[in-house]
């Protein structure tokens, strides 16, 4: 008879790379990326963007299924003249997971065209 034993243990810490913290930006489709944690039983990223810091009823959740690919380009844009919040959460095929070191990320959508007032009288 042969046996075996597992150990499972958390993804090891990893931290959010890209757009940084408090982006402001025209960018609809941003490509999130982050460290690669170390992990050998990796199943998924699980990348949730929402309106609200405590992330109550995110507005999108997207999966990533490979250790090595630590990007995602949003395949629907997100709304213009927003604030919203991503973060990433590692997990492994034993539903262990490690949340990224930073809570979450704040991305800024700014779409609205810049305007100019003069203060001083017209000459």
């Amino acid at each position: 008879m042969f046996y075996f034993e597992v150990t499972p243990s958390q993804p090891s810490e990893f931290t959010l790379l890209e757009p940084i913290n408090n982006t402001i930006s025209n960018i609809l489709n941003p490509n999130l990326t982050w460290q690669q944690p170390s992990e050998e039983n990796f199943a998924n990223y699980t990348i949730i963007i929402d309106k609200d810091s405590g992330f109550g009823s995110p507005d999108f959740y997207y999966y990533s299924y490979s250790l090595s690919q630590t990007y995602y380009v949003l395949d629907y844009a997100l709304d213009g003249n927003e604030v919203y919040y991503w973060k990433v959460i590692a997990y492994d095929v034993f539903w262990q997971f490690k949340k990224t070191v930073q809570m979450f990320f704040t991305y800024i959508t700014d779409t609205l065209a810049p305007t100019i007032i003069f203060n001083s009288p017209r000459e």
